[in-house]
């Protein structure tokens, strides 16, 4: 059984896979397995692939490929790619990203000597011509803070979490949640439910390099809205009837919903209805200034009061809402 399966769902990349495998490739953990999932990409991506490869002949027994003969979403692709991991802990990483070469070694090496279920890493956001830090600043926190949703925001992502295979394999947690938009929430919010201890590597490992014309920048935002619909109903199905849970449900429906108002503007009032059922908690949200929990709770009241808010708070302030 190799120490760490790395799942890598592959679909038009051909301009940023290189560096990545490059990365991987190089890693100083020498029992590790790479499972590439080639999304029916109608590129050179797996050409590429298969080019480097060939620079690490010692690599060549460990990587796996599975092709799709049409492309089926990167939710679907990462299912497949876990259903095909024997590693006794699995990571992802995303293409057009890259990792520190000593990054697997060293949090395989820290989940076993801690013990622990998940390890956490922190990691660098290259946007344009700007590199921040993003630490996973939850020392003193317990695993049941981390399992409700809205405390959580900063642990949105798959690429810097390693995870003990049978946490999702044991409790049946495929197939990966279906939108293609909030889908690494989902599932990781699935299976801090069934983990008992974590880590966190206060190393940042891996580069996330955000662009324009990825799978989630490019959506509109109401075609997000849309996609982390079918997953926020899939946790609430998920968590049943425990009225803790759906309450969190309700709060990451309110971030959700504020997040995409700006692109409702031709059509406000079918923002405004949007999860009506949540509005009820913006005074309770958690992590929000009270000022403006009671501004949205009163501009969420009434779709008029909302909109007569939205005009006072421009002439006063000067600017849109």
């Amino acid at each position: 059984m190799p120490k760490v399966s790395v799942i890598v769902a592959v679909y038009k990349v051909e301009n940023y896979i290189e560096r990545c495998l490059h990365t991987l490739f190089s890693q100083t953990l020498d029992d590790i397995e790479y499972i590439f999932v080639d999304d029916a990409s109608p590129d050179n991506s797996m050409n590429i692939l298969e080019r480097v490869l060939e620079k690490y002949p010692h690599r060549k027994s460990q990587v796996k490929i599975i092709r799709h003969s049409e492309n089926r979403g990167v939710a679907l692709a990462r299912t497949n790619g876990i259903l095909a991991a024997t590693g006794e802990y699995m990571i992802h990483c995303d293409p057009d990203d890259y990792v520190d070469i000593d990054m697997y070694e060293l949090m395989y090496d820290e989940a076993i000597k801690e013990n622990s279920d998940i390890i956490f890493c922190d990691y660098i956001k290259h946007k344009k011509e700007v590199n921040s830090l993003i630490s996973m600043n939850f020392k003193e926190v317990s695993i049941d803070y981390l399992r409700k949703p809205i405390y959580n925001g900063y642990i949105s992502t798959l690429w810097n979490v390693l995870v003990k295979s049978e946490i999702i394999k044991k409790n049946n947690l495929l197939p990966f949640p279906k939108g293609d938009v909030g889908e690494d929430l989902a599932l990781i919010l699935r299976i801090l439910y069934f983990s008992s201890t974590f880590k966190c590597l206060h190393k940042p490992f891996y580069h996330y390099c955000q662009r324009e014309d990825s799978i989630a920048n490019g959506s509109s935002e109401i075609e997000k809205l849309r996609k982390f619909h079918i997953n926020i109903e899939g946790l609430i199905n998920f968590y049943g009837n425990n009225k803790v849970y759906r309450k969190h449900c309700d709060y990451l429906k309110l971030n959700i919903k504020l997040e995409t108002r700006k692109a409702f503007k031709e059509n406000e009032k079918a923002w405004f209805n949007i999860y009506r059922d949540a509005d009820r908690r913006i005074l309770t949200i958690p992590r929000e200034p009270l000022k403006t929990r009671i501004l949205w709770s009163i501009l969420l009241s009434n779709f008029m009061v909302y909109k007569f808010g939205c005009k006072i708070f421009k002439l006063i302030i000067g600017r849109p809402l």
